[in-house]
């Protein structure tokens, strides 16, 4: 249970950086993310595939949803076009995401920047331990929509373009299902969040000996995550 005057403190720290809780898909400023492509590849259209009909109605409801926060708008005519593969959730709701690995990640040239592998991880976490003897708070924070933060090149618009049954829709923001997405994202947090040793990039665990250690680590990420309105 979290003693009052702590939740107070909490409470303090989030009203100061409101912003980052409000409603909404946030945006990192500052930051865009850029495909590196094989021109040689020859261009990838694909028609818009059926949906069941069981579904078809959240399909519906989701692209509606996306087009009016932004993250897709209607487009007339593109080179490249992937079908769309809606995903089923727990809550019965519908994700849109693209079949990218037939169109546009034909021609990404996969970014190499490292991912965390699980022996990293740990290895990073007894680290922090070693550093932080006595650690008493643990914390993970999660990003709302992650990949969807980071907004789109014009370049590497032209190759994420969907083909649905209303039609094309490009996107403006990275989603899911591009190759370089999880490289490109894990760059992109790294440098937000550059300097602070308390924290794990990628599984976002951070770890103060106090309570008063652990809240001015949290103000500090917030601080640097401002980037992100």
């Amino acid at each position: 249970m979290v003693r009052a005057d702590l939740a107070d403190c909490l409470s303090a720290i989030s009203d100061n950086h409101s912003s980052l809780f409000k409603k909404g898909l946030g945006t990192i400023q500052g930051e865009t993310a850029k495909l590196h492509t094989n021109r040689q590849i020859h261009l990838r259209f694909c028609k818009p595939r059926p949906v069941p009909f069981s579904i078809r109605e959240k399909v519906e409801v989701e692209l509606e949803r996306l087009e009016r926060e932004g993250i897709v708008r209607k487009h007339q005519f593109s080179k490249w076009a992937a079908s769309i593969v809606p995903v089923l959730k727990d809550n019965g709701a519908v994700i849109v995401c693209g079949e990218y690995k037939v169109t546009a990640n034909q021609a990404v040239i996969v970014d190499t920047h490292p991912i965390l592998r699980i022996e990293d991880i740990f290895a990073r976490i007894e680290d922090i331990f070693a550093k932080m003897a006595g650690g008493t708070l643990y914390m993970k924070l999660e990003l709302s929509h992650a990949y969807l933060q980071l907004q789109l090149d014009d370049a590497a618009k032209e190759y994420l373009v969907i083909n649905t049954q209303r039609g094309l829709y490009e996107n403006t923001q990275l989603p899911f299902g591009v190759s370089s997405a999880p490289a490109m994202f894990q760059r992109t947090m790294e440098s937000i969040l550059q300097g602070l040793d308390q924290v794990a990039v990628y599984i976002d665990d951070i770890i103060g000996r106090s309570e008063e250690e652990h809240l001015k680590v949290l103000d500090e990420i917030f601080r640097d995550s401002r980037k992100v309105e």
